[in-house]
């Protein structure tokens, strides 16, 4: 007889066992972080609840998880036909089995009283044919999207030996229907002991505890399925990796496993990025060294300026409900450099009428961000050419204009992108991944200047009054 002690998750904290000893060990997540993750939840409960099949219910489940903890490459099917497995970021070795089964998949999926079914012996059966070459393996997961049975990895290896010993042998090699029949049959006719957590997402909703919600962070989190520590991929800082990634990719650069940010290698460049459009332009002019580096400090003072811009574009529209950071208005890199210091970099009396009347409400920023810097002498932003078809990041923020097949420009690119996400508190966006709110900028901002020159962190206390200042002279 098989005897689960099912620990549901509301519960977990008055629970003795292993579990709960895993949970003592406590994620750090502010309380901006929770809100985030509690929006992804939400959004996934209601994608599974629509999911009519397998297929889209594990298209639900890698998306949340994709979303909130684990990169792309870490959640991947395998061939044996493995659902899904999580590998470990650092070692590649898998840590974490996962099967799915739809709603509407009764008979085959656990019930709270009987565990004795296909799902559950598909995990022992996938689990066993890793185990051999892999003795990491941390935990299983049988899920249908809204309810979600994890069980320890060594707990199964414990309990299930005997029939381990017997698959082995050449009589499951041709057939996992064998192996099913025999494993119901040998569950029914042993006795185990198993712990077993228990997560039921069907009533979890925005009005849920932060409490709560906490428990289904931490219970999901790297740290208790993985036993490593989630800032392997995720930044405690809150950085948004789809963002910075892909911001580097526009500029040309990408980081490396040890966080150094590099010049992509020659032969993988991308011609239209700004760093080489920059390079390219060096490249004519005489007696200029290191022009790499120039290159690169004048494209991180441009991405500067471009992402305080916007965030301020995004406040004004809150009351102006017009905005002035987007293609429509700014065709050329030379327009650009108009809006950086002939527009923000010029008081309002000293502009000309045809900026006043087609940047009317861009108010006047005192800054030295909007001065022109010594580089500046050696190339300018409107030197750069504009015609430049930058090719979509892999895993683009645009994908709509990917499909399309709609080429842009480097500029384009960078204000489409730019637009795609939601600056600001985020109040009104149903998806959190499109947020970037002060908090965020700032630590890409550290990020991009290398920690350097002073270039460290500023919080959002200052940053919102930064921009409240500006914001105050022009509503």
């Amino acid at each position: 007889m098989l005897i689960v002690d099912k620990i549901e998750i509301k519960n977990i904290n008055d629970k003795k066992n292993k579990y709960s000893e895993i949970f003592n060990k406590r994620s750090s997540i502010n309380s901006v972080e929770l809100e985030a993750f509690h929006k992804k939840l939400n959004l996934f409960i209601e994608e599974a609840k629509k999911s009519n099949n397998e297929r889209q219910t594990e298209d639900a489940i890698k998306k949340f998880l994709s979303n909130t903890f684990y990169a792309d490459t870490q959640i991947v099917p395998q061939e044996n036909k493995i659902d899904y497995v999580i590998k470990s970021l650092e070692t590649g070795i898998i840590k974490v089995i996962i099967e799915v089964k739809s709603r509407t998949n009764t008979n085959e999926f656990i019930e709270n009283d009987n565990f004795n079914k296909k799902a559950f012996h598909e995990l022992i059966r996938y689990f066993y044919n890793e185990v051999n070459n892999n003795k990491a393996i941390s935990n299983l997961i049988a899920s249908n999207g809204l309810e979600w049975y994890i069980f320890e990895g060594a707990d199964i290896y414990n309990n299930f030996s005997s029939l381990y010993k017997k698959y082995e042998g050449a009589k499951y090699a041709n057939s996992a229907e064998d192996f099913y029949k025999d494993a119901e049959i040998y569950i029914n006719n042993n006795d185990f002991s198993l712990k077993c957590i228990h997560l039921d997402l069907a009533d979890i909703n925005e009005k849920t505890s932060q409490k709560n919600i906490k428990e289904i962070y931490n219970l999901l989190s790297p740290r208790c399925l993985l036993g490593e520590k989630e800032d392997k991929e995720r930044d405690a800082n809150g950085l948004n990796k789809h963002f910075y990634n892909e911001l580097l990719y526009i500029i040309g650069y990408e980081e490396d496993k040890d966080k150094h940010i590099n010049r992509k290698e020659e032969g993988k460049r991308e011609n239209g990025s700004l760093v080489e459009l920059a390079i390219e332009k060096l490249e004519d002019l005489p007696n200029i060294e290191n022009k790499e580096n120039i290159a690169f400090e004048l494209c991180i003072t441009w991405i500067n300026r471009l992402l305080f811009i916007k965030l301020l574009d995004e406040q004004i529209y809150k009351y102006k409900k017009e905005k002035f950071l987007n293609s429509s208005k700014i065709g050329n890199f030379d327009e650009l450099e108009k809006l950086f210091f002939k527009v923000l970099g010029t008081s309002i009396s000293d502009r000309s009428n045809d900026i006043k009347q087609k940047y009317s409400q861009v108010p006047y920023l005192n800054s030295s961000l909007f001065e022109f810097t010594e580089l500046e002498n050696k190339l300018r932003i409107s030197s750069l050419t504009s015609d430049h078809v930058l090719d979509y990041y892999k895993s683009t923020s645009l994908k709509d204009r990917k499909k399309e097949g709609k080429e842009l420009n480097t500029l384009e690119y960078l204000l489409e992108f730019l637009e795609s996400y939601n600056f600001g508190s985020g109040e009104d966006s149903k998806d959190p991944d499109k947020i970037i709110n002060a908090s965020i900028l700032g630590r890409i901002f550290e990020k991009l200047n290398g920690y350097k020159d002073g270039a460290y962190f500023t919080p959002s206390n200052i940053t919102t009054y930064m921009s409240k200042d500006a914001l105050e002279r022009v509503v």
